[in-house]
């Protein structure tokens, strides 16, 4: 028994080493101005791919007790065999290949991560990740510091939401009085980007994480208490609200300007793209094109990239049956989410903070339509499920003990 426990802490090990590898080459890549279209993080993307694949076959079988899972997995392998057509008809370059084998990518790294989190203690080896955070985060500050100050290299400034996507992990391994230190740090780097999808998750994390009620320990204590809960909402908006000024006043930083140019500028050109897209599924698709889309990767050939809103990308690409079982996929891990709530589990919270970091990018930006930002939130979605199957297990033990014989 001792061995075994000693191969699945090595394995939790190794998996988390690999998140951290990843993050640390991926952020420093895209602020290097390198032109490498390739590294070790996509050799670390298929060996997900693998080793979900793995779990798949495998004796571990708890994850499909999660609604949520079990929906992610069909729409990932539904547009994943809507792939399959394109693919076979295509030149078959490396790169075909890739992004062929990395269509289910989100649904592999979250069932992989539950896998190794199943039989691990959450909090197992957090050094990783922490260290991971805070390096990705360094990288990041002082690469936009040199470009707003020395005016250098611009960099991949979506890359934050590696940064952004760690942070409800970061939170759970943080001791509850240095909780404010990775949140401000988040919040920082994010105002260096300028990013507003980013920055507009982080105001709804801090409502998310700071304002509403949850339970400590498993128990309900002073959090629930409404008017302390909104004293430490407005202490910690005043401490970030000096924060940032002083950030945004030291490089002279445009993150509020471009806020308030969002209804102008269309999101930049984000509202163009969408109602092309719209128009173009609405008034000139045939109905099996509305059904099962207009062909992987067809919205990008027509916008030059991707549209900016996961949404509707999958429903132009792979039709109306990919983008309501995605629609659903998130309304089902919103309902877990309350559960753990009602079940009073201790990191509830942190699970809705990675929802609302997965609808921002799903929004705004791009998440499972690519295996770039959405890794380090499907490994955040994996350990904390695993970690909450093994909480209601336990707590419907208790009631079974406690009842009366």
């Amino acid at each position: 028994m001792e061995t075994k426990q000693r191969n699945h802490s090595f394995f939790y090990f190794i998996f988390l080493l690999l998140a951290a590898i990843f993050v640390i080459t991926k952020m420093r890549r895209g602020f290097s101005g390198s032109e490498e279209a390739g590294g070790i993080w996509n050799v670390i993307q298929l060996l997900y791919v693998a080793s979900g694949v793995v779990v798949l076959f495998s004796k571990e079988k708890t994850y499909k007790t999660f609604r949520c899972v079990r929906l992610y997995l069909g729409f990932s392998f539904y547009i994943w065999f809507l792939s399959l057509f394109p693919f076979l008809f295509s030149s078959m370059r490396v790169s075909q290949i890739f992004n062929f084998a990395t269509v289910p990518y989100g649904v592999m790294v979250l069932i992989l991560y539950y896998a190794v989190g199943r039989k691990a203690e959450i909090k197992q080896y957090w050094w990783v990740l922490m260290v991971a955070f805070y390096i990705i985060a360094a990288i990041l500050f002082f690469a936009m510091r040199d470009f707003r100050v020395l005016s250098g290299d611009q960099g991949a400034l979506a890359d934050v939401y590696y940064v952004v996507t760690l942070l409800p992990l970061i939170m759970l391994y943080t001791s509850q009085k240095l909780k404010l230190v990775p949140f401000v740090v988040a919040f920082v780097v994010v105002a260096m980007t300028g990013k507003r999808g980013a920055f507009i998750a982080m105001g709804l994390i801090m409502v998310v994480y700071f304002l509403i009620p949850y339970a400590e320990n498993g128990k309900n204590r002073k959090t629930a208490n409404p008017l302390l809960r909104l004293i430490v909402f407005a202490a910690v908006f005043a401490l970030l609200w000096f924060v940032i000024n002083k950030v945004v006043g030291l490089f002279n930083l445009n993150i509020f300007e471009r806020l308030d140019q969002m209804e102008e500028d269309g999101g930049s050109g984000r509202m163009t793209r969408w109602t092309l897209l719209t128009s173009l599924f609405g008034n000139e698709s045939t109905i099996f094109e509305m059904l099962f889309g207009h062909g992987s990767g067809a919205a990008v050939g027509i916008i030059g990239g991707h549209a900016h809103n996961d949404f509707l990308e999958f429903f132009f690409d792979y039709g109306l049956f990919a983008g309501l079982l995605y629609v659903l996929f998130f309304v089902s891990i919103i309902r877990e989410g309350i559960k753990m709530y009602k079940w009073k589990y201790p990191y509830a919270r942190e699970v809705m903070c990675s929802v609302v970091i997965a609808l921002c990018l799903s929004m705004f930006s791009f998440y499972a339509i690519d295996c770039t930002h959405i890794t380090t939130s499907s490994i955040c979605f994996g350990l904390i499920l695993a970690d909450w199957y093994k909480f209601k297990n336990i707590s419907n033990e208790q009631q079974e003990s406690n009842r009366p014989v």
